[in-house]
């Protein structure tokens, strides 16, 4: 009956798990919600794969997230996750959607899916690069390009209103989030996770000029274990995750060579560069942190697989 303090997290999952467990006991609700999110999930990473690449990938990317052993794990948690996860990667179809096709209704949609998102976590930012390159590399004159990204931004904004009404009633501040706290906890507090209360920072600018240096070797370290330490292991562990991660960079670098599918490349590409990125920086990329990815890398692992196999396709008819 009373709105949650959680500086960290905006309201939409809390809110569903509430609405649920008038029928359900809350517990219960609120894994019903992370199966939601994991089906969600699913049903967008084909839309994505076949969107970017083809029918066939679309199946690949089913069954690449379906045995991901951190999908199937966070699918049976009371957690966030999951259904932050499935609205990024619907978020992230719809983005391919508005490059690729250029439709109004799908900027509409886009906007909606990424409202949805960032209602769900504040770390949604990191789709932002990736629907401004959809905007920016769809065939359209720059003129329609301003406007659709235009009517994106109007329609995210507004389907934001009610987050941001519920942070001014908790906080007085309808855009606070003390996801700073991350990082200060990171460079600072030896893994104690009481230090997220009583640390002698205010925000993201008094933690940067503190230690800069900090700052930097935190990161490059982070983003030096990417790969195939961390994607692997994201991607499903052991040699199949370092196959999967590494099918990925070669499908993506195969695409982006490739008029027809450079666009799509370009879009998941930009994506994964700010998810890794962004968590490197401000947090440690631990698995649970960059399901968004999932998705995208299986899509692109997949194509990666075809243009291995496509010689011989090719050999093959020519015999």
């Amino acid at each position: 009956g009373v709105l949650p303090m959680d500086p960290f997290r905006p309201i939409l999952y809390p809110a569903l798990v509430a609405c649920i467990s008038l029928v359900l006991p809350t517990f219960q609700a609120a894994r019903l919600v992370s199966g939601v999110g994991t089906g969600l999930l699913l049903a967008s990473g084909f839309l994505l794969g076949d969107r970017a690449f083809g029918r066939s990938v679309g199946w690949m990317v089913v069954g690449a997230l379906a045995l991901n052993t951190h999908v199937i794990t966070e699918g049976m948690l009371a957690t966030s996750d999951m259904l932050f996860t499935g609205l990024s990667v619907l978020t992230l179809y719809l983005a391919l959607c508005v490059g690729l096709d250029g439709r109004r209704s799908d900027g509409i949609a886009l906007g909606l899916a990424y409202a949805a998102t960032a209602s769900t976590r504040y770390q949604a930012l990191v789709l932002l690069p990736a629907v401004v390159a959809a905007f920016a590399l769809r065939r359209a004159a720059p003129v329609q390009r301003v406007r659709d990204g235009a009517v994106f931004a109007m329609v995210a904004a507004g389907a934001m209103v009610p987050s941001w009404a519920v942070n001014a009633a908790r906080f007085g501040d309808p855009f606070h989030n003390e996801n700073w706290r991350n990082l200060a906890l990171k460079l600072h507090g030896n893994g104690d996770w009481t230090y997220l209360a009583s640390m002698p920072f205010d925000g993201w600018w008094s933690i940067l000029v503190h230690d800069p240096q900090a700052v930097w070797v935190a990161f490059r370290d982070d983003a030096l274990r990417l790969y195939p330490d961390v994607l692997s292991d994201v991607m499903g562990r052991g040699a199949a995750g370092v196959a999967i991660a590494t099918l990925g960079i070669l499908g993506l670098a195969v695409a982006l060579g490739q008029r027809e599918r450079r666009t799509a490349a370009a879009v998941l590409g930009v994506f994964l560069v700010a998810t890794l990125g962004a968590i490197s920086l401000t947090f440690h990329p631990y698995p649970r942190l960059l399901l968004g990815i999932t998705a995208p890398v299986a899509a692109l692992a997949g194509y990666g697989l075809q243009a291995g196999f496509r010689p011989r396709w090719a050999m093959a008819v020519a015999g």
